[in-house]
Formats: structure tokens, C-alpha cells, sequence
């Protein structure tokens, strides 16, 4: 599992010191997608850091809220409608961008 980029924990107990140890494995993975694509939708609208930076926190906004709603529109997920948001506005800005 560590060649997939996962990252594995094994602790033992210090109560089965005397029989077998107690192995337990967590897996920790979070998503990467969504901290990234407002940087990226930002950075096809400018070169300038500080331009970019100010359009990522927009886009990071607008799609948290816009999705906050679209998910009570559509008595669904929060996250599935913020990422839906933020795809849209990727592929508005891939489109129609300088």
C-alpha cells in the first residue's frame, strides 16, 4: 500500500506485551483536487502572484458558497456541489481565458 502514495501506521499495544502483539493499521489519504484547482483556475487569468493569489481566494469562495446553496437546492452534498463549482469555473476559465 506504501507504492500507492498511502501512508500506513503500526502501533502495538503495551497490554499484549506477553501474547501477540496487537497490530493496528490506519490509512491516511485525503483528497488533492479541490486545494488545487482554484491556484490553477487563477493562475489562467494572471501571471502576477499577487493576482493570483487574490483570484484563488475569490474562486475558493464563490464555489464554497455557490455550492453551500446548490446542495440545499439539490438536498445533496456540500462537498460533491462545491467541487461541481469549482469544476465549472475551471472549465469556464480554461475556456475563456487570456
Amino acid at each position: 500500500m506504501a507504492a500507492l502514495g498511502k501512508k500506513i501506521r503500526i502501533s502495538r499495544s503495551a497490554e499484549a506485551s506477553e501474547s501477540l502483539p496487537w497490530i493496528r493499521f490506519s490509512v491516511k489519504s485525503r483528497p488533492k483536487s479541490p486545494r488545487i484547482v482554484p491556484g490553477a483556475a487563477a493562475y489562467l487569468w494572471s501571471d502576477r502572484l499577487i493576482a493570483v493569489l487574490g483570484l484563488a481566494a475569490f474562486f475558493g469562495v464563490v464555489s464554497a458558497v455557490a455550492g453551500y446553496f446548490l446542495a440545499s437546492f439539490w438536498n445533496s452534498s456540500i462537498a460533491g456541489a462545491m467541487v461541481v463549482v469549482i469544476g465549472a469555473i475551471f472549465v469556464f476559465s480554461l475556456l475563456f481565458s487570456p
